[in-house]
């Protein structure tokens, strides 16, 4: 009896933290959506900052090819035109 009680108030805890995570994810998101939509599409030092944060994340800047760490930029253009090719020809 008195494990089962330890099991399900663990349970219960982790469940509870777990929430709490989420909550405070949530927090950190709506902060950054408002300073966004505050600043986000005015000409200010926020707004290039972000765009240019994003362009950063986006971009692909090496690839391994074979267990080889590639960073020129023609051989990766090669590589990424001929695995789209090859998966979307399928």
């Amino acid at each position: 009896m008195i494990d089962n009680w330890r099991i399900w108030k663990k349970k219960l805890c982790s469940f509870q933290y777990n929430q709490v995570l989420a909550q405070e994810e949530m927090l950190w998101f709506q902060k950054s959506r408002e300073q966004w939509v505050r600043y986000g599409n005015k000409n200010t030092k926020f707004f290039h900052t972000q765009t240019i944060i994003g362009l950063r994340r986006n971009k692909i800047t090496g690839l391994d090819i074979g267990g080889i760490w590639c960073i020129d930029e023609e051989v990766l253009e090669t590589e990424v035109v001929t695995f789209f090719k090859k998966t979307l020809s399928e």
